[in-house]
């Protein structure tokens, strides 16, 4: 099934923010600005590398995107000066959807068909089919590195280094989560006697799991909470943040899941069995 965070998206509010100017290394600083001249003392700038233009529609039904509309959505932008406040000059980055109390209803029903009280086909997988699901999905994602990196700057402000280090953090948790999965003989399942009863013990799943990710930590704080609960079968319903929530437009990129759509249209005609 190709992997959607989808139908479960609020409005994402309109960004600015103001940049610092910097010298040397730490020209990439919150709007990844640099100097490009000075004239009559006022300083101009522009942003450091190429804007993004997410067109979030593209990921949606057409019939949702015609009938609910998309916001449009502002990032870095330009000023005058580093001392005196100034009117600022947004530069748009994508285009948001925007779905109604009927539409994120929808997807909790599909998130509902998914788990099938335990029966659906992502928590009927085994645990290494889905440790290789997520792995192909780790490995597609290095893909949109950059992409994910230069977003991450243009959308929030985070300075190069930051929004560096959020993505790899990422990556290597959900790797470390992976090898502590595999090495723990909880997750495999231990025997235990209690009395005259012998049972084989393991973790397991436990439902439908709704995810919120913050604004600072668009990518971090949402991959630390739902690799974990799609490793152990769980069905995720992913909050997007109000602030940060084009990020996970790049992220559906790689395709995480793709092998495994429903066929059964267990998930509804536009839904996908991991929502």
């Amino acid at each position: 099934m190709k992997f959607h965070f989808s139908r479960f998206i609020l409005s994402l509010a309109i960004l600015g923010v103001r940049g610092v100017q910097a010298d040397g290394d730490d020209k990439k600083n919150v709007c990844l600005e640099s100097l490009t001249g000075i004239t009559g003392g006022t300083t101009t700038c522009t942003p450091l590398g190429v804007a993004p233009m997410i067109e979030g529609a593209s990921f949606f039904p057409e019939a949702i995107v015609k009938d609910q509309g998309s916001k449009d959505i502002f990032g870095c932008c330009n000023r005058n000066s580093d001392e005196e406040e100034s009117a600022l000059t947004p530069t748009q980055i994508g285009k948001m959807p925007q779905f109604s109390t009927e539409t994120s209803m929808q997807v909790l029903a599909a998130a509902k068909k998914a788990w099938a009280n335990g029966r659906g086909v992502w928590p009927q997988m085994s645990l290494q089919e889905r440790i290789e699901a997520i792995e192909a999905f780790l490995s597609a994602l290095q893909d949109q590195r950059s992409s994910i990196i230069n977003l991450l700057m243009w959308e929030i402000g985070k300075n190069y280094g930051d929004a560096e280090a959020e993505f790899d953090r990422t990556v290597a948790f959900a790797r470390k989560v992976i090898e502590s999965i595999q090495t723990d003989p909880e997750f495999a399942g231990v025997w235990q006697t209690i009395g005259s009863t012998k049972a084989l013990v393991r973790r397991t799943a436990i439902g439908i799991i709704l995810a919120l990710g913050p604004y600072n930590y668009p990518l971090n704080e949402t991959y630390a909470t739902i690799i974990p609960a799609l490793l152990m079968g769980n069905i995720v319903v992913l909050k997007i943040p109000t602030v940060g929530g084009l990020v996970h437009f790049l992220t559906s990129k790689s395709n995480l899941f793709r092998s495994f759509r429903s066929e059964d249209n267990h998930c509804g005609a536009h839904s996908y069995c991991i929502v």
